[in-house]
């Protein structure tokens, strides 16, 4: 009993039963047509790489595709791309420290001879000569050797203040600024010191006469009672002042390099002319085949209006609920067992939609549209149900493959033929190793199928026999999906088929066995009831294996009392 109630239950009130069977026939029109027109609309080549046209493909209207990498287009494009990298200089702040350590070195060596005692006024000034660099004039070192501590360190500050702010821009010879200028307007100037980075123009940088009167503001605003302080102060930056801005070859490399991958290659255009052909018959697939008929198809899309595109959904509407309702009107009329149960009707809309999902799949990967295993699908059908119900949909089916793949003729007659041969192999089977078999049979007939499919498009024998590789594949296939869903479906759906039957008939089965011990005149009596049951089920047309197990457990009920 816990059993029975771990599988689905499918039983639903009468007066649901109608509604129950308009939602899932609903559901299962909505769910054909949006999977069928999922994606991009599918190339009626249907063609993939490796696959042998079996007719040829002309082009419909004048259109271009993208050929080989243009290398000269390429070149000249991205080294425009890096003529407009601008060069990337940069403050170098080595110069700042140069010259302030040269100013400083003067200060320390100027204090002690202005401190020395010993030495008089001309003896300082003659020293200061000889142990500095500078060159002040006369005037200028009488009044530093006159100067205390206090006044010498107040012009030390006003000439390190001075320097730090004007050395602290871009500073350029005459000549280098001239020469930049006559090449290009502005530059990429970064600084070293504040991190600072930016596009400024060749005009607003400063040669070295506009630094120093740059400093010179400074130094005269700093040291504005003083006209000496100021003149020694001018003269010392004057002498240390210099050019800093220097070009960094290997950074405005690097972006001119950078600037040149980011250009993406420049292909050359081929042109296809109207009735150009794209894909010769009997020729084996390429790559850049592909690549036309992917180019030709997204152009076809875009010429698509929305109207067209509508009536594009509403054949498919169209075409699903004219099949669907050809495919109820037969189970209505002939199939009354069927219309009157839920379960079965759920068990046909999923392996419907199975296989519509699996041939969309396969329909948009690079596999071969061969491998759709509808007869599987079939088998089950014919299996779980009744071969004349497998028949039927069989045909609907092919149909919805046809349409999935490309409106292949060749697709819906070998998905046909395979389907009807599945059913043909199933009709009696009573062990799952004869599906294996009936696999086997699938795959030798659609083998067949697809070997006249080419012939009628004339295609040669290397090409058949490797066409017909995909036939004996899908057969297998079919065989391992039918042995592996059939035990789940039978469960689920609470089916039992002749394979179910078969193990049932075991004699080795528990219940019988328990048979033969606390009842064996019962047991006796049921074997001896099961062999006539079978051979009046033979005669008339019956299932005589349903009739043989019914037969052995028709007096089950006598363990609970044999007595």
């Amino acid at each position: 009993m816990n059993r029975l109630k771990s599988k689905i239950n499918f039983h639903i009130h009468p007066y649901l039963k109608r509604l129950s069977v308009i939602i899932l026939s609903s559901l299962f029109i909505l769910l054909a047509v949006f999977i069928i027109t999922l994606g991009p609309r599918p190339y009626k080549g249907g063609l993939q790489v490796g696959d042998i046209a079996k007719e040829t493909v002309r082009a419909p209207f004048d259109f271009f595709v993208r050929g080989k990498i243009n290398k000269r287009a390429t070149n000249l494009k991205r080294e425009g791309a890096a003529e407009k990298i601008k060069d990337v200089y940069h403050i170098e702040i080595k110069k700042l420290e140069d010259a302030m350590g040269g100013v400083n070195q003067f200060f320390n060596k100027t204090l002690p001879i202005i401190e020395n005692a010993q030495l008089n006024k001309e003896q300082k000034i003659q020293t200061l000569k000889e142990k500095t660099k500078f060159k002040l004039d006369e005037n200028l070192l009488i009044y530093l050797v006159g100067l205390d501590k206090t006044k010498l360190e107040n012009i030390k500050e006003a000439v390190d203040y001075s320097l730090k702010e004007t050395m602290s821009k871009a500073i350029i010879t005459d000549e280098e600024k001239k020469k930049l200028g006559a090449k290009i307007e502005k530059i990429i100037i970064e600084n070293e010191k504040t991190g600072f980075e930016g596009e400024v123009s060749i005009d607003s940088i400063w040669i070295i006469n506009d630094a120093e009167n740059h400093a010179e503001e400074l130094i005269n605003e700093k040291l504005k009672d003083d006209k000496n302080a100021q003149r020694i102060s001018n003269a010392l930056i004057n002498q240390v002042l210099s050019n800093n801005l220097i070009y960094n070859e290997k950074l405005t490399q690097k972006r001119k390099q950078k600037a040149k991958q980011d250009i993406p290659p420049v292909y050359n255009k081929i042109k296809i002319k109207e009735s150009n052909i794209i894909v010769a018959k009997s020729q084996i697939v390429t790559e850049e085949h592909t690549r036309f008929l992917k180019r030709l198809q997204g152009l076809q899309n875009k010429k698509e209006t929305k109207v067209s595109n509508i009536y594009y959904y509403l054949s498919i509407v169209m075409f699903v609920v004219i099949f669907f309702s050809l495919f109820w009107i037969y189970i209505r009329l002939y199939e009354s067992d069927v219309i009157s149960n839920n379960r079965y009707l759920l068990l046909i809309g999923l392996l419907s939609v199975i296989i519509i999902i699996l041939s969309k799949a396969i329909s948009m990967s690079f596999l071969s549209s061969y491998l759709i295993p509808l007869a599987g699908i079939s088998m089950l059908v014919a299996i779980l149900l009744n071969a004349r119900i497998a028949v039927v949909l069989t045909v609907f089916l092919s149909v919805f493959v046809g349409l999935l793949t490309g409106e292949q003729l060749g697709t819906f007659l070998y998905s046909l033929c395979g389907g009807l041969v599945g059913i043909y192999s199933v009709r009696n089977v009573r062990r799952r190793s004869q599906l294996l078999k009936a696999g086997l049979l699938v795959g030798i007939i659609s083998s067949i199928t697809i070997i006249g499919i080419d012939l009628l498009h004339n295609l040669k024998i290397q090409v058949l026999l490797k066409d017909s590789l995909w036939g004996v594949t899908n057969g297998f296939i079919c065989a391992f999906i039918v042995t592996g869903i059939l035990p789940i479906l039978e469960y689920l759906f609470k089916i039992t088929t002749n394979i179910s039957l078969l193990e049932l008939s075991d004699l080795n089965h528990p219940l019988l066995k328990e048979m033969v011990i606390k009842a064996p005149g019962t047991y006796h009596h049921s074997l001896i009831v099961g062999n006539l049951a079978e051979n009046a089920a033979d005669a008339i047309g019956a299932n005589s294996l349903l009739a043989r197990v019914g037969a052995y457990y028709h007096d089950i009920g006598k363990l609970v009392k044999p007595e």
